[in-house]
């Protein structure tokens, strides 16, 4: 038992490590030219995605039902999920900035940016299996350990970067993370998961 918490807390070290070096200057270019090629994969999927058919209906009025139309197209919602994404870290950092009385813009960025190799990993993984394989369920279910992979991951950064206290951290997390999804799904948190089952 003894042994099974030295090795938890020796991957917390080592996590902890992982998102403060990815904050550091030297490390701040490679952070960025990763996010940088994950939007890259996901923009020129975009172009690959079948638009869906069909009149959205949902609304009485004829222009909420065009507007909400246009909304779905491919490269707006790539364009809105990127800018939701920013709002989801621009609000984390507001409340961290709240309930712990200070915040690290600067590291709270850089290390939820540099989960995006998480996702250039998961294209690739995906991009594979849809190669030798016709099942989505397995696109599908990669996808989903992926996204889990990401909320662990990002409470991780916060509270390494932050040094906030657990509650309070999964507080800054799922405060956002909620409205987010509801409206833009899971690759509102992490855009670069969109498209995986193109």
């Amino acid at each position: 038992m003894q042994n099974r918490s030295v090795v938890v807390q020796d991957i917390r070290t080592r996590v902890s490590s992982f998102f403060e070096r990815a904050s550091d200057n030297r490390c701040a270019r490679i952070v960025l030219l990763l996010f940088l090629a994950s939007a890259l994969i996901t923009f020129v999927k975009t172009f690959f995605v079948t638009e869906r058919t069909g009149n959205l209906t949902f609304f009485n009025d004829s222009v909420l039902n065009a507007f909400f139309m246009f909304l779905r197209t491919p490269l707006v919602l790539w364009t809105v999920t990127l800018v939701g994404y920013f709002i989801f870290i621009l609000s984390i950092f507001g409340l961290c900035k709240l309930l712990n009385g200070h915040a690290n813009g600067k590291a709270l960025f850089l290390s939820l940016m540099s989960l995006s190799g998480i996702g250039v990993v998961a294209q690739l993984a995906c991009f594979v299996v849809q190669l030798i394989s016709s099942h989505n369920l397995t696109v599908v279910s990669l996808g989903f350990i992926a996204h889990i992979l990401v909320i662990v991951a990002s409470v991780w950064a916060i509270e390494s970067t932050q040094k906030t206290s657990f509650a309070k951290t999964l507080a800054c997390f799922f405060i956002p993370y909620f409205p987010i999804v509801v409206l833009l799904g899971l690759p509102g948190i992490a855009p670069y998961l969109l498209w995986l089952t193109v």
